[in-house]
């Protein structure tokens, strides 16, 4: 420090500065066995992709369209060649089964992933059961 700053010390502030105080909160130790228990069962979540929502939808909408293609094709009052109703009820059927397996996978994908964020919710309850509240 110079003699110069040496002179000013004490340095007052000239601006009103809030100084937070400690807040007192519960402290749980944890063993190293839960803490590796919880690392796993974190590991193996499995995060929640919507891939298999969005192409049931697209598949929805070309079912939709391909009915509404037949209801064209049913009251069209000219003759519609044999391939045009041979493609358009394939195109429905595969539609169809294309979106409820997608839709199907979905849902069964999305219960999966909640089962196992739950299941890491449930070990950290277990290890937090494992102490009572001090305060």
């Amino acid at each position: 420090m110079s003699p110069e700053q040496k002179a000013k010390w004490p340095a007052t502030a000239t601006r009103e500065f809030a100084v937070l105080q400690p807040v007192r909160e519960n402290v749980m130790p944890v063993s190293e066995n839960d803490w590796l228990r919880m690392k796993r069962v974190v590991k193996e979540i499995i995060p929640y992709s919507s891939a298999y929502q969005v192409a049931g939808s697209i598949s929805v909408g070309v079912l939709i369209s391909f009915v509404c293609v037949w209801i064209s094709l049913r009251l069209s009052t000219v003759a519609v060649p044999g391939w045009a109703w041979t493609f358009d009820i394939c195109a429905i059927c595969c539609s169809a089964l294309m979106s409820i397996l997608c839709l199907l996978f979905d849902w069964r994908l999305k219960k999966h992933t909640a089962r196992t964020v739950q299941s890491a919710v449930d070990e950290l309850d277990d290890i937090r059961n494992k102490f009572e509240p001090t305060c």
